[in-house]
């Protein structure tokens, strides 16, 4: 058996895909629910086929990721598009609702009062550039070096708030009204951030190979 295959960072990162669409799967009511609050002029079907569509874009790409396809590129291609997805569509709501968004933090029961206001107003901007970072691919490496620090800090925040017990609106995309478990959010959290490091780690993958020097003829 070829355990160094299996522990690849292709079967690592089609593993992790593959689980998130089990993941998706079991979540689904909270998924739909969350695309019909960000497009609600899809309504029911355009949610549901939606929903659909990204089961399908995650099994293929864990498949073709497992198989080899692209060399390490199709994999930083996915997970860079679906980090700059996900961090641009949890800024946005709380750019324009920092109040709301100040109200969720609170609910931690974490930070000093001081504080909430000033990281209600910073750190929906830092994911936002962070988003246009990855799209954009400039600067990317701080921003997934950033991404890392801060899905770090919050599954500490989620921990603490699932440990006591505390039944609260998460606040990742903004103060919506939804209502989701607090364990289901730091499992989430752990994808994001598996991701992320695999991202990085493609990242890194590809400037060694950069700086390796050419062959001699």
């Amino acid at each position: 058996m070829n355990l160094k295959r299996y522990f690849s960072l292709s079967s690592l990162s089609a593993v992790s895909l593959f689980a998130w669409t089990l993941f998706s799967v079991l979540g689904a009511d909270e998924m739909k629910t969350a695309i019909k609050v960000f497009m609600p002029f899809l309504g029911d079907r355009g949610a549901l086929l939606l929903f659909s569509a990204m089961l399908v874009f995650y099994s293929v790409s864990g498949l073709l990721i497992y198989l080899g396809m692209g060399g390490g590129k199709l994999a930083g291609i996915v997970f860079r598009l679906m980090l700059a997805v996900t961090f641009m569509a949890a800024a946005v709501p709380k750019i324009l609702d920092p109040a709301g968004f100040a109200l969720d933090i609170s609910h931690y029961d974490f930070f000093p009062r001081s504080v909430v206001n000033i990281i209600a107003i910073t750190v929906p901007w830092v994911e936002g550039v962070i988003a246009l970072s990855l799209i954009l691919t400039v600067f990317d490496r701080g921003g997934v070096a950033l991404v890392n620090i801060m899905m770090a800090a919050f599954l500490v925040l989620l921990g603490q708030a699932w440990f006591r017990g505390l039944d609260i609106n998460c606040g990742c995309f903004g103060h919506t009204g939804a209502t989701e478990a607090v364990s289901k959010v730091f499992v989430r959290d752990l994808f994001m951030i598996s991701w992320s490091i695999l991202l990085f780690l493609y990242m890194w993958k590809e400037r060694e190979r950069e700086a390796a020097p050419a062959p001699r003829a």
